[in-house]
């Protein structure tokens, strides 16, 4: 039964139609990230802060509200779906939620997003659920300096879990969170792990998340800094490769000079932003969308399906919510309250 409340909001949505999900700087809406869980097996330093609430199972979306809501954003022109977290493989039976997401017609490509801790263990049934690609967060390559990041994580059994993923023929890309203890000498090496296995890393700025309080003292290394520490380690100039925005995420991508199997990522979100060709928006695993992470405003759909709510009254919510999403964020004034393992990055 829907409630009063729901049938007062409903009174001032938009009217459902098939048109795309554009928004009002027409940038369209191909690409979902859809946190899963909040939860995650480590704790690295600039995404779980030391009070975080973790949600309740009864409040998590299920894996029929979760179908059901991708069912609808697949008509509404979704076409790219990143499975998050926290840390999306400590939820039973992530496969089979893969599996039967990649059955959607109009979705071509599910990719993930993963500390890499479980796996070995689950490599080849991620295959065998039609999951294309892998990205798993990697700070170092040393040791002791991954286990103080993670709060005790194992380096190991991470690097055999890309082994057994890139064996299945999942294609691996490395996702390193540029911080005041990331130097050269760490760049290099997550260059050349990455590069020796055929993998493409990808280095981010730190965004500040719960209200800037994960962020270190101490500089921070920017884009152009990135590059040209590349450029010197390797003694090579950079080319540009041009990548088609409208199908991937914020990363921009250089080779070293003739040099093909050399390619490595930026996700400049601090210094070179890339709000202009922004393409997605993000569902978080109890059922919250967001428009954009740099901002805490919401559209509470898990709420409105509990309730009764229609098809066509979500995408009502759907559509409204996006009339809100801004021509850029604010990070350098503002810092949003919600933490990175809630929203899932």
């Amino acid at each position: 039964m829907i409630t009063s409340d729901l049938m007062d909001v409903n009174e001032s949505l938009p009217t459902p139609t098939t048109d795309p999900l554009i928004d009002r700087f027409n940038r369209r809406i191909t690409y979902l990230r859809i946190s899963v869980i909040d939860r995650c097996n480590y704790r690295c330093l600039y995404c779980m802060p030391d009070d975080v609430e973790f949600s309740k199972q009864q409040e998590l979306l299920t894996f029929d509200e979760i179908y059901r809501l991708i069912v609808l954003f697949a008509k509404l022109g979704i076409k790219r779906l990143r499975i998050t977290g926290g840390e999306p493989t400590v939820r039973p039976q992530i496969s089979e939620l893969i599996a039967r997401l990649s059955q959607i017609e109009t979705i071509e490509a599910i990719v993930m997003t993963s500390n890499g801790h479980r796996l070995v263990t689950l490599a080849e049934s991620l295959k065998n659920s039609n999951l294309c690609e892998i990205n798993v967060s990697l700070d170092t390559v040393d040791e002791a300096d991954f286990s103080k990041i993670t709060n005790g994580g194992n380096l190991r059994q991470v690097i055999e879990g890309i082994d057994a993923a890139l064996a299945q023929g999942i294609k691996i890309k490395l996702n390193t969170v540029v911080m005041p203890s990331t130097d050269a000498k760490v760049i290099g090496s997550i260059c050349s792990f990455a590069w020796e296995r055929g993998i493409v890393p990808r280095f981010i700025e730190q965004m500040p998340m719960s209200s800037g309080s994960l962020v270190s003292v101490g500089h921070r290394l920017m884009a152009v800094d990135i590059r040209k520490i590349i450029e010197e380690t390797f003694d090579s100039q950079l080319v540009p490769v041009l990548m088609d925005q409208s199908n991937i995420g914020p990363a921009r991508y250089w080779n070293l000079s003739g040099d093909a199997h050399s390619c490595f990522g930026i996700i400049s979100a601090m210094s070179e932003n890339f709000c202009d060709s922004c393409n997605r928006m993000r569902l978080t695993a109890t059922g919250k969308l967001h428009t954009c992470l740099a901002f805490d405003d919401d559209a509470d759909l898990r709420g409105a399906m509990r309730c009764g709510a229609s098809d066509a009254m979500i995408e009502g919510m759907i559509r409204k919510n996006l009339d809100y999403k801004r021509q850029g964020h604010e990070f350098h004034s503002k810092q949003p309250q919600k933490h990175m393992i809630s929203i899932g990055g």
